[in-house]
């Protein structure tokens, strides 16, 4: 019995621990089954929380590129309309200085207009001034001029201020001739003077009035005193000639001075100056004087004869004058008496050393026209005439050589009883006009004869 009591009771025990382990297996089963749950749950909040932050990560960049894009458009449209606001101002600039422009344009169009209202109304203020003179001004009045003024060889050239020729002091002065333009004036009664315009007389003072035009002239019974020399100059004062103002003081005759001859007759004396050799221009002048048959007077220069020796020779044997104009074509109205000196005999050295011959010629032509009382003095005690012009013109620049029609018009004009006419061989304007200008002198009644 007590052995089945023990086994009875070892069975128990047995089923017991066998209860008492299933116990503890679905415990730890449980526990594990927990933990499983649990770390499921862990895994699934991590991932959760993974998720939601991966989320929110792209929310985060969603909003930032959002935010980027809404700060770019916003930028844009600032860029857009700062753009917008500098074009409105660039075009309110350009309209305002359009404006300003078209303004300131007017208001030079109207300086302008006003301007040139203004000269208008001084060029007429100024023409009825001159017109006034024109009438104011009879041929042979005298009158006393207190300004200096510019001088001319012809009345349009003072018209057109062209060709300023000389300029005259103030002093005492006839009116030779007159234009609507011009007016003639001369420190003599009988002689022309120099054209000039009625506006360059700024002052004058009318002295006493010439014979009316329109009358009848009337012989004057009481005999006419010789007109006065004007006052005679220092020895040595350099003096410059002009055609337009001729000196006709007593020192000029006293010293055998020229230049005109024979002035009861209609004679030309033609003188050619010949300082240098162009273009062989002094052959083709010889060419037309021996057609023609007319003889001239060519004033030379030491190193012409020295260079041109042929033409020289050919000048001499065609029964032309071969004169002085000097060794070195110096200023004589600038040089001591012993340079005036020299240089008058240095050109006959130089004739005799070239020609083989004395010169035969009395005849000087002082360079440029310049001169004293000395140095006519001293040309006359050398056996010379110091030899002038009564006309001459601006053909001496080969470079600016004056129109040939007008010159031949110039020159026509000019010829006067006596006159001695200067002309220089560089001119291809004389060349091309020579021939046709003896042809219309002697048409016009005169004859040339030969200086000498």
């Amino acid at each position: 019995m007590l052995k089945n009591k023990i086994i009875i009771l070892l069975i128990f025990n047995m089923l017991l621990c066998v209860a008492c382990r299933d116990k503890s297996n679905g415990e730890n089963s449980h526990e594990e089954d927990s933990i499983d749950r649990a770390n499921e749950q862990e895994e699934a909040k991590i991932s959760f929380t993974k998720d939601e932050s991966t989320g929110y990560s792209k929310n985060q960049e969603s909003k930032q590129e959002e935010t980027i894009k809404t700060i770019a458009e916003e930028g844009t449209k600032e860029t857009e309309s700062q753009e917008s606001k500098q074009e409105e101002t660039i075009k309110t600039s350009a309209a305002e200085g359009s404006s300003k422009e078209s303004e300131n344009q007017a208001s030079k169009r109207e300086e302008t207009i006003q301007t040139s209202a203004e000269e208008e109304s001084s060029k007429v203020t100024e023409n009825q001034e001159i017109n006034t003179r024109v009438y104011d001004l009879n041929i042979g009045d005298k009158i006393s001029v207190e300004n200096s003024f510019p001088v001319y060889e012809t009345s349009d050239n003072a018209r057109d201020d062209n060709f300023q020729s000389s300029t005259y002091e103030q002093g005492v002065y006839y009116v030779f001739k007159k234009t609507n333009d011009a007016v003639n004036l001369s420190r003599y009664a009988d002689s022309p003077g120099g054209w000039t315009r009625y506006s360059c007389l700024e002052e004058y003072e009318l002295l006493s009035k010439g014979v009316n035009q329109d009358q009848e002239l009337t012989p004057d019974p009481v005999p006419t005193p010789a007109q006065e020399p004007t006052s005679t100059p220092d020895m040595n004062q350099s003096l410059s000639w002009s055609w337009g103002y001729p000196d006709q003081s007593a020192y000029m005759q006293e010293y055998s001075a020229i230049y005109k001859l024979n002035v009861s007759e209609k004679v030309i004396y033609l003188t050619f100056d010949n300082g240098y050799e162009y273009r062989n221009l002094t052959s083709r002048i010889l060419d037309i004087l021996l057609a023609n048959n007319v003889k001239a007077a060519f004033f030379t220069t030491s190193s012409y004869l020295s260079n041109n020796p042929a033409l020289a020779n050919r000048m001499l044997s065609e029964g032309h004058n071969l004169s002085n104009h000097t060794a070195n074509h110096l200023a004589q109205g600038k040089c001591s008496a012993s340079q005036i000196k020299e240089d008058i005999l240095g050109w006959e050295d130089t004739y005799r050393n070239v020609l083989g011959m004395e010169p035969e010629t009395s005849l000087m032509r002082p360079p440029e026209g310049s001169y004293s009382v000395e140095s006519l003095k001293i040309a006359h005690e050398l056996g010379y005439k110091t030899t002038f012009w009564n006309y001459g013109y601006g053909d001496w620049d080969t470079n600016n050589q004056p129109d040939p029609e007008d010159s031949l018009r110039r020159l026509l004009e000019h010829n006067e009883p006596g006159s001695i006419i200067l002309l220089h061989s560089v001119s291809q304007t004389n060349v091309d006009i020579l021939d046709q200008y003896i042809k219309s002198t002697i048409s016009q009644g005169y004859r040339f004869e030969l200086l000498k």
